[in-house]
């Protein structure tokens, strides 16, 4: 049973046996590279948000606290 746990950031995840590759029917294999993909978009995302919270905030904290304003869209340089 140990060999069929992995451990992940939120916790254990039960993995499959591990097959030969050559039994991986390709329909698998681009699922799972599509999965590797949009996890790798969604950190990037979060990346670019907390980058634009952190750097971004300091303009905002500068103005008056009785100003209120619509929060700036994020710009790509």
């Amino acid at each position: 049973m140990k060999n069929l746990l992995g451990i992940a950031r939120f916790g254990p995840l039960v993995a499959p046996t591990p097959r030969k590759k050559e039994e991986e029917s390709p329909l698998a294999k681009i699922t799972r590279d599509s999965a590797k993909i949009t996890v790798e978009q969604v950190h990037g995302l979060m990346s670019q948000v907390i980058k634009d919270i952190l750097f971004n905030s300091v303009h905002q904290a500068n103005k008056s606290r009785t100003e209120t304003s619509d929060p700036e869209p994020m710009i790509e340089s």
